[in-house]
């Protein structure tokens, strides 16, 4: 069972919250809101599609956070084309986050 937790996106802490009821849509596999600083993903999800999918909503927060006016297409674009850099690059993060 996956549990809740918080992440810090541009200053703004938001709540990650595992659900496992239904969301808006039978499809739907998380929801964000920027005006309560939520993350809600269904909680059954194999893993890949949950990290792939909070990493979406992290794309969507940022949208908002920022006003850039993203369409749906454009986040779920730029997610893909980060999950799959960071899960094909298993030092990806290492990389980009190191001080040297």
């Amino acid at each position: 069972m996956r549990e809740y937790y918080n992440l810090r996106i541009l200053g703004h802490v938001v709540s990650v919250t595992p659900i496992y009821n239904r969301l808006h849509g039978d499809n739907t596999h998380g929801e964000s809101d920027d005006s309560d600083g939520t993350i809600r993903i269904r909680g059954d999800l194999e893993p890949s599609i949950y990290q792939a999918t909070l990493l979406h909503e992290v794309v969507h927060l940022i949208d908002d956070f920022l006003g850039l006016g993203l369409t749906e297409a454009q986040v779920t674009g730029i997610s893909q084309g980060l999950f799959a850099t960071i899960r094909d690059n298993g030092n990806f993060l290492t990389v980009i986050t190191k001080e040297k």
